[in-house]
């Protein structure tokens, strides 16, 4: 553990105290440190986060411990093990503040830090939300699969005129709402519509046509969404979401699935969407096998004849 103790020391003495940001400090899960493969850890203000993937080593999982709970410091830090049911967390020391949230550059997103599995917010996809925000002035989103709506918050910030937040889950998109208002955004130009996408395709389309169109389904989620049998059905659907020209921002994290996956299924389904872009992984997020990180894509897409 000497490695993500050294990594976490690093990373909590380059974190700004004035306005801490949030990020990733180890990524074991990106296959790069031999026999750390299963913990990663993640600093949110005022917040260490530790994720263990498998049971880890007694005595080294101590050695993390004694470290993190002697440090004189007033974080508070939370252990979640995803490898038991239900992703049970455990704060090892301090407490956890009243109102958590993940912070980049001035925006905020809300954080379910001891009782969900997935917290609320995905911090390889940082770098991505910096860039729509660079790049949204004046055009209108369609943010599909949206989740807690940070790629609405991004485009909104970046000066989007209009962004439709679409999922299937009513408690993400409530977190969405509150996302927004942490973000002193004006709620008109954000609409929230809980539908089940591969069906509501007709909804979908009555705000079209947009001039970006936001793709970042769950890889496997049983009973909702498969990359492998869903993802083409959604690309299949670009031409009737956007007017004569616009861009797709394809996103995919399956390691199962190598890059190639997602530039055959838009060739296949989609043959008006070119390629402009594939976002390099963050340097938070290193990776053994570049196949398995995180695939963002943009596309331009110009209506055939």
């Amino acid at each position: 553990m000497e490695r993500v103790i050294a990594a976490i020391a690093q990373g909590l003495s380059e974190t700004n105290k004035q306005a801490p940001q949030s990020r990733r400090l180890f990524h074991g899960r990106g296959h790069c440190y031999p026999g750390l493969e299963a913990i990663n850890v993640d600093f949110h203000p005022g917040i260490l986060l530790i994720t263990l993937y498998q049971a880890p080593a007694e005595q080294g999982y101590q050695q993390l411990v004694d470290y993190l709970v002697g440090e004189p410091n007033d974080l508070c830090v939370v252990v979640q093990r995803r490898y038991l049911a239900q992703s049970p967390s455990e704060i090892i020391k301090g407490v956890l503040p009243e109102d958590c949230y993940a912070a980049t550059d001035d925006m905020r997103f809300a954080l379910n830090i001891a009782g969900n599995q997935n917290i609320g917010y995905f911090l390889d996809m940082q770098t991505i939300h910096q860039w729509l925000r660079d790049h949204a002035q004046g055009v209108s989103v369609l943010n599909l699969f949206s989740y807690t709506c940070a790629f609405s918050v991004a485009a909104l910030k970046g000066g989007a005129r209009a962004v439709v937040n679409v999922d299937m889950s009513s408690g993400v998109l409530k977190t969405g709402q509150k996302n927004h208002q942490l973000n002193n955004l004006d709620s008109r130009a954000s609409r929230f519509m809980k539908l089940d996408i591969l069906k509501s395709w007709g909804r979908i389309k009555k705000p079209a046509p947009y001039d970006l169109v936001v793709i970042d389904p769950p890889s496997n989620q049983r009973g909702s969404f498969v990359a492998e049998q869903d993802y083409g059905k959604v690309l299949r659907r670009i031409p009737q979401l956007l007017g004569e020209q616009g861009q797709v921002l394809a996103c995919l994290n399956a390691p199962h699935l190598a890059t190639d996956f997602l530039l055959e299924l838009m060739a296949q389904e989609c043959p008006g969407c070119t390629l402009l872009q594939r976002f390099a992984a963050s340097e938070d997020f290193p990776e053994a096998d570049p196949n398995c990180s995180l695939k963002v894509m943009l596309f331009s897409y110009q209506r055939q004849p």
